[in-house]
């Protein structure tokens, strides 16, 4: 089924996501509108064919989706009923079907817990799920230990390494910790406890984990400057972006940027900074006068796009009245 644009933009609701040369919407009644790159079946509508304009998944009419999560070529859907689906490439096992087949449409994962789901995470090759006890169970690829599935020896001194995992498999060492949110890079994994602290997995090679001298098979937890506690969270492939309760954006591991005089000069494009401890890059503080005055940004949500970060804030104007 095709859909007008006066449908899209009047139904459309804040639920959206993107993958690589794809975007997925949720409308505020729970319908599924994917367009773009079919290449890998992340579209949903049973064919690897690509579509121009957004076109509702017609597999999914019959549910109420009301969470989604893209990763660079596949996608979760939760419903109301706390039914998961998932769809699109399947290569490392990142669908959680037991396979590393390829699908066009959504199919109904096997969840055989106790434990509903209280929300879904992709990353670029791999999904997690947050239980309503907040648990972590994860699928994917699992290199450099990125979702902490490695499985210690007998002794407990060495790690057997797992690839990838086509099934979701709980991460052990986040158990008990009460899990709030979570995210993944292209090498190492992140989570917000209720507490907001943030623990952190996987590869420090780029120093993303903000702390020198750390084994990629057991977490650490990293020290955020001042009393902050994390909110939110992002992974890009060599860095770690936390957003934290008193409005600021923190920064730890590699970033990249364009050095103008190279375009001259014809050396490297690009220059590197490596940031080993966690580092305050943006802070979106206000004096007394303007919080009494309204006049605030508040830090709403933090996106890496490779290279880039992207941010969004909420913006409050007092109303005279």
């Amino acid at each position: 089924l095709n859909i007008s644009n006066f449908f899209f933009f009047f139904f459309i609701s804040n639920r959206v996501g993107a993958g690589q040369n794809f975007s997925v919407f949720v409308s505020s009644t729970g319908l599924v509108l994917t367009t773009g790159d079919g290449k890998y079946g992340a579209l949903g509508h049973r064919d690897w064919n690509s579509v121009n304009r957004p076109k509702l998944i017609e597999f999914l009419l019959k549910v109420d989706v009301v969470k989604i999560s893209c990763g660079n070529h596949h996608v979760v859907a939760l419903t109301n009923e706390g039914q998961l689906y998932a769809w699109g490439r399947g290569n490392y096992g990142q669908l959680g079907l037991g396979n590393l087949q390829d699908c066009c449409f959504p199919i109904l994962v096997n969840w055989h817990l106790d434990e509903n789901i209280s929300s879904i995470q992709c990353g670029p090759d791999c999904t997690a799920i947050i239980t309503e006890h907040q648990n972590v169970y994860a699928c994917g690829l699992n290199k450099c230990n990125k979702l902490g599935l490695n499985r210690p020896s007998l002794f407990k001194l060495k790690f057997k390494e797992v690839p990838f995992e086509s099934l979701f498999t709980k991460v052990k060492f986040l158990e008990g910790l009460k899990v709030t949110n979570i995210c993944f890079g292209e090498c190492h994994g992140a989570a917000i406890t209720s507490e907001g602290h943030v623990v952190i997995w996987g590869s420090n090679i780029y120093s993303q984990r903000g702390k020198p001298h750390v084994s990629q098979n057991k977490p650490n937890l990293l020290r955020l400057p001042g009393y902050s506690k994390a909110q939110i969270i992002a992974c890009g492939p060599t860095y770690t972006l936390i957003g934290t309760d008193d409005n600021a954006v923190v920064f730890c591991g590699t970033r990249f940027c364009m050095d103008t005089k190279a375009i001259t000069q014809m050396t490297s494009m690009f220059t590197s900074e490596v940031i080993t401890r966690p580092k305050v890059i943006l802070g979106l503080y206000a004096t007394d006068e303007q919080i009494d005055k309204g006049q605030l940004l508040v830090l709403n949500s933090l996106e890496a796009v490779g290279h880039n970060l992207m941010i969004t804030v909420d913006t409050f104007l007092r109303i005279n009245s």
